[in-house]
């Protein structure tokens, strides 16, 4: 009797466990052409967060040359997150 209460005590915590997954919802999209032209003129102006959502924009389509251009652009001028995306980038493609 008290094997099969610790059997329904463990099926019922199992059963509550409850595993989501994450909707992606970081994708970066950018709406409009002149949103993405008003981002890419951001981060021509030196910001370096702009530059790393048009990388984002770029490798989320599938563009890889010019997502690791942009991001390649926020690492020259001192970004961490840039650099780090780019050391990534480059050992998964190696």
């Amino acid at each position: 009797m008290k094997h099969l209460f610790v059997v329904f005590l463990a099926l019922s915590f199992v059963g509550c466990a409850h595993h989501d997954v994450a909707p992606n919802n970081n994708a970066p999209v950018m709406k409009s052409e002149a949103r993405r032209e008003l981002t890419a003129r951001e981060a021509f102006a030196g910001d370096n967060a702009a530059a790393n959502r048009m990388g984002d924009y770029y490798f989320a389509n599938k563009d890889r040359a010019n997502a690791v251009w942009w991001y390649q652009l926020a690492a020259k001028r001192g970004d961490q997150l840039g650099k780090e995306t780019v050391k990534r980038v480059q050992q998964e493609s190696q």
